[in-house]
């Protein structure tokens, strides 16, 4: 199966200038803990509700005095919408990510999969399960990794 036979095509973005309380404004109205951070159409960072929150307390200072590039983690991770979800989930074990923004050949963003997503996707092959595939991805997303900000 492809990714872009599983991934979310609506996906609610923000720019580098963006301040942050308005970042977590649009999480929240979103029901996301994810922005993919695009100049124009071209994703140049990820912004989690965790990144917004480790910046703001070791910076200091209030979230409308901070903008997105900020907080943003930077050469983000992202795969293109004709790779198999293998491909994926070898990605975000990798990365430690549980969702990958999707682009295409010129990086602009057309969507996101998640491990979610993957999670839900059917059967591999005639009678074949991914539960190992998706079992060994979460167990890798959960080592323990450096602080980002």
């Amino acid at each position: 199966m492809r990714i872009h036979d599983l991934m979310k095509r609506d996906v609610v973005r923000c720019s580098p200038q963006t301040h942050l309380d308005e970042a977590v404004g649009l999480m929240w109205r979103k029901g996301c803990g994810f922005l993919p951070v695009v100049d124009g159409d071209v994703v140049v960072g990820i912004l989690t509700d965790g990144d917004v929150a480790v910046c703001a307390w070791r910076r200091g200072v209030p979230l409308g005095q901070l903008r997105a590039m900020d907080a943003m983690t930077t050469k983000p991770v992202v795969v293109s919408d004709d790779e198999r979800l293998e491909r994926a989930e070898e990605l975000m074990c990798q990365g430690q990510v549980h969702r990958l923004p999707v682009v295409d050949g010129s990086g602009c963003l057309i969507g996101v999969i998640s491990l979610g997503d993957m999670a839900r996707a059917p059967r591999r092959g005639p009678g074949g399960s991914h539960r190992d595939d998706i079992v060994s991805t979460l167990a890798a997303l959960n080592r323990r990794r450096p602080p980002s900000c």
